[in-house]
C-alpha cells in the first residue's frame, strides 16, 4: 500500500497524497494538456510532478529544492508513489507542467471539474481545484 507503510503519520498530507494520489492526480486529468504536443505525453508522470508541485508549494520551496527533496525524503517519494530507489527529475519538467497548467494548452477540459468532487481554489476554469500557488513560480522573485 505505502512506500515506508505505517510510518506515515495518519492524517499527514504525505499520507493522504501516499493513499489517494492516483485518484487525486489521474493520468485523465492531464491528457488534454498533451494532445497536441508533438513529442506526446511527458515522461514523468503526472501524479509525480502534480504532487511535487503541490507539496513544493505548501513549503515554500524552489522548483530545484522541490527536486531535491523528492530524490531525498522518503516522506515526499511515498507522497508521489515512487520506490525508495526512484530517480528525481529536473526541475525545469516543474516549469514546463506549471506553464501547460497556467496556460491551459491543449484544451484542458477535464481540468475544471476537481477530482473527488471537492470545490475549486481558484474560481478561474481550467484548473481552477489547483491551489493557485501552485501554478505560480515559487518562492516569488523579488527584485
Amino acid at each position: 500500500m505505502l512506500l515506508v507503510g505505517d510510518q506515515l503519520p495518519v492524517g499527514s498530507t504525505y499520507r493522504l497524497l501516499a493513499e489517494h494520489g492516483g485518484v487525486l492526480f489521474g493520468e485523465e486529468y492531464f491528457a488534454d494538456l498533451f494532445k497536441r504536443s508533438v513529442l506526446g505525453r511527458p515522461t514523468v508522470p503526472a501524479r509525480v510532478v502534480a504532487t511535487v508541485l503541490l507539496l513544493q508549494a505548501y513549503a515554500g520551496l524552489s522548483d530545484r529544492e522541490g527536486c531535491d527533496r523528492l530524490a531525498f525524503d522518503l516522506r515526499w517519494k511515498a507522497a508521489a508513489g515512487l520506490t525508495v530507489d526512484a530517480p528525481a527529475f529536473h526541475p525545469t519538467v516543474l516549469v514546463g507542467m506549471r506553464n501547460r497548467l497556467r496556460t491551459g494548452r491543449g484544451g484542458c477540459s477535464t481540468m475544471s471539474t476537481p477530482p473527488l468532487g471537492r470545490p475549486g481554489c481558484c474560481g478561474d476554469g481550467v484548473g481552477s481545484w489547483i491551489p493557485r500557488r501552485c501554478l505560480m513560480r515559487w518562492p516569488p522573485r523579488t527584485r
